[in-house]
């Protein structure tokens, strides 16, 4: 097999790949296995480093070769923009889905179990969600009968941190 790559390419393609990886990481340890099984494509990967002039992307240990830690903080850091965004919508979709189904009809209940489809109407529960957290974080969210705590900062969901809007 005849692959050309550029060399921005190349780097993308790392990048993907150590993400990826971090990824099935964690679910193999979670299940059991041992993550080291996984590295030596990734040193393989890795290995082509030379040929398209990014050796900094790359680290040896001696008997394997390593994403470069500057790499590995930009994965990282992809990875963390990642979480935030399904943080938020997921938030965003549960709270909606709650929201309707405490107002459903017995037929959209019905149709909902059968199919498992959510109705249209579902998505406005969502947006409304989606345009108060962008507005305000979390700062209006309280829990019924919590004390307000004036005094705890909280993140805004600002325009740079949504990712999916509608």
């Amino acid at each position: 097999m005849d692959i050309r790559l550029t060399e921005e390419q190349y780097r993308e393609i790392i990048k993907s790949f150590l993400i990826g990886q971090y990824a099935r990481e964690i679910a193999t340890e979670r299940d059991g296995g041992n993550a080291d099984d996984l590295r030596p494509l990734e040193s393989f990967l890795l290995s082509f480093a030379p040929n398209f002039k990014a050796e900094n992307l790359v680290r040896s240990t001696g008997d394997a070769l390593l994403p470069a830690k500057e790499l590995e903080a930009e994965c990282f850091d992809i990875m963390d923009e990642y979480d935030e965004d399904r943080f938020w919508h997921r938030l965003e979709q549960e709270l909606g889905e709650r929201d309707f189904w405490e107002t459903a009809s017995a037929s959209e209940r019905g149709a909902i179990e059968a199919t498992g489809m959510w109705p249209d109407r579902v998505k406005e529960s969502c947006r409304k969600y989606h345009r108060e957290f962008h507005a305000h974080g979390i700062d209006r969210l309280r829990l019924m009968g919590s004390p307000r705590d004036s005094h705890s900062p909280t993140r805004h969901r600002g325009a740079d941190d949504a990712k999916h809007d509608e």
